[in-house]
């Protein structure tokens, strides 16, 4: 536009400007600012390691972030996408069930990142949070952990326990429409999950549409 900025697909416009979510100085920086404002570690989006579309492309950046961890002291978990299994699958892009490959994701973490004294744990186990599940089912949960040589502190997405299997240990609070209601709901009720972790969010703009993605539509104000 007539001040420089490019066209993004985006609500907000980076103050560095665009950048490169793997490039060190921007995690370092990024990181820092986390640091300095109190943060002590991060839950990291990680795609898997399927050779499938962007998989790989955001799974180098996820490593950067953790190599970034390491350099500023913070510690970090990770959050699975079961739902890459279905989609690589459903595509026909696996050369593996989605057993297999969600086995070999695991052992990947296991020897890669839960060995490291920063990787959070959480009642003496490695955490790690699924956004799902939306593909696996509960006996399949079983199946893919299976791998692991300590059962991790495993947690779905709210209300969806029940669906992670005999390793699932509690939910994780999101985003939805009905804001505070709905985390208040979370907090205190559903009284079967015993393990509940939090979530606090100024507001919410979706920006899904303006990437061509399918998502939720709807608005949070913030403040």
């Amino acid at each position: 536009d007539a001040s420089g900025k490019r066209q993004i697909a985006s609500h907000f416009y980076p103050l560095i400007d665009l950048y490169a979510s793997g490039d060190s100085h921007v995690v370092d920086w990024q990181l820092g600012l986390m640091k300095l404002s109190g943060v002590t570690g991060v839950l990291i989006d990680w795609p898997g390691t399927a050779n499938v579309w962007d998989y790989p492309g955001n799974a180098a950046n996820c490593e950067a972030i953790i190599k970034g961890c390491q350099r500023v002291g913070l510690e970090y978990a990770i959050v699975y996408e079961d739902h890459n299994l279905g989609m690589a699958r459903d595509a026909h892009m696996l050369n593996v069930t989605i057993i297999e490959q969600g086995k070999a994701d695991m052992v990947y973490l296991r020897d890669k990142h839960m060995v490291n004294s920063n990787y959070i744990k959480l009642n003496s186990a490695p955490l790690i949070l699924d956004f799902g599940p939306q593909t696996l089912n509960a006996g399949e949960w079983d199946q893919v952990y299976s791998v692991m040589t300590q059962p991790p502190t495993f947690l779905t997405l709210w209300n969806q326990m029940d669906q992670g299997g005999k390793a699932a240990k509690g939910e994780f609070a999101w985003i939805y429409t009905n804001y505070m209601d709905g985390l208040k709901n979370f907090y205190h009720f559903r009284s079967q999950v015993h393990l509940k972790f939090g979530v606090a969010y100024p507001g919410f703009e979706s920006a899904y549409t303006l990437g061509g993605w399918p998502g939720p539509t709807w608005t949070i104000k913030y403040g």
